[in-house]
């Protein structure tokens, strides 16, 4: 099934409820977002080793930290 949603002007896209279901989706999960010809293409994420190396640390983080960081490094891949 095909579904149509928008983007926002922060750039916020929703994921339609009955995917969010299907998937196990909820508020604060993490997805890994690529890029596929032209194509978007978001898939969810549970294993934070998926992400190694991918955050610098030198002090102790916090899942916020975590989450914060990999927002701002997954926007800087897309640009």
């Amino acid at each position: 099934m095909q579904y149509i949603t928008t983007i926002s002007q922060k750039g916020q896209v929703v994921v339609p409820k009955e995917l969010r279901d299907k998937l196990d989706l909820k508020a604060s999960d993490i997805l890994n977002v690529k890029l596929s010809g032209k194509s978007i293409v978001l898939e969810p994420t549970s294993a934070i080793a998926d992400h190694v190396g991918m955050f610098a640390v030198k002090k102790p983080i916090t899942r916020k930290d975590i989450k914060d960081s990999f927002k701002k490094h997954s926007s800087e891949k897309l640009k």
